[in-house]
This record gives structure tokens, sequence and C-alpha cells, in this order.
């Protein structure tokens, strides 16, 4: 790890960043995630990010998905910020997250941000975990919400839920 400290690290890579055009800025992003990854220095860099305005919320959600950090884009998938949690969910499938990070963000997700996410879960097919959270979303916000998840479902499951 680096020695200077992450609100430094963060201020350096927001300056680097800001007088560049956005397709430059992407790359420039993208390697400056890539060192901070490397040196581990990046997930403490993500934290003072995440206490920033929402443009810095977004850097650090891309910074995250480019460093490769699964855990902090787990965190992400059901942000408020539409922005941010559409590249965790981008994001999410080709980092690996867990089912159990898919789990938590439904849970305590509202409406709109449930859609984003089972539309999410169908589409990466997460059959398993489309099978555990139907009968949940179902008892929990009713029989249209836990229709949206069948596509996702197993044969088995669909064939259990529906006469």
């Amino acid at each position: 790890m680096t020695d200077a400290s992450p609100l430094a690290l963060a201020a350096a890579l927001l300056d680097a960043l800001e007088p560049l055009p956005h397709t430059e800025r992407r790359g420039e992003l993208a390697v400056r995630a890539r060192r901070l990854a490397a040196q581990g220095a990046l997930p403490a860099v993500l934290v003072e990010l995440a206490d920033g305005d929402p443009y810095e919320r977004r850097i650090a959600v891309i910074a995250a998905a480019v460093g490769g950090d699964a855990e902090w884009i787990g965190a992400c998938l059901a942000d408020e910020d539409a922005v941010v949690r559409g590249h965790a969910l981008r994001a999410a499938r080709t980092l690996g997250v867990p089912d159990s990070a898919y789990e938590k963000a439904f849970a305590d997700a509202p409406a709109a941000v449930r859609r984003h996410l089972v539309r999410a879960i169908v589409v990466d097919r997460r059959t398993a975990l489309a099978d555990r959270l139907v009968i949940t979303a179902r008892d929990t916000y009713g029989d249209i919400e836990a229709a949206r998840l069948l596509p996702g479902c197993s044969a088995t499951t669909v064939a259990a839920l529906l006469p």
C-alpha cells in the first residue's frame, strides 16, 4: 500500500480527472483504479469517494468495477443513485458478486430498485436466487412482484407456483 493517505489519494484522483474530457477521463480512471487496486489502496479511496457528492460516488463505483472490488459493487446494488446502481448491476455480472449481496439489497430496496434487481437476476440467470426470492417477494410485496421473478425461476419452481 502507498504511504499517502486515502484522502490524499482520492483528491489526487479527482484532480487528475477534472481537466480531462469524458473519454480521456474514463481511460485515466481505469488506469488509476487498477494501480490503486494493485497497491491495496483502492478500498480506502472508495470509502473517501463514497462520502462525497454524487459525481464522486459515481467515480467510486466505476473505480470499484475496474479495480475488481466485488464487495464494494455488491454493496452498491441497491444504491439510491440510479447511475451508481446501474454501474453496480452491470459490474456485478462480470465480477461474480454473490447471490447474498442481491438478497440483502432486495430485502431493503424500494419498489423501483427491486425492479432493477429482479431484471438483473433474470438476465444474469441467477436461477437459484430467483427460486429463493419468489416466495418472499410474493408474501411481502404481492403476486405482481413475484411474477417478475418467474422468468428467472427454474421449471420446477414455476410449476409449483402456477396452477
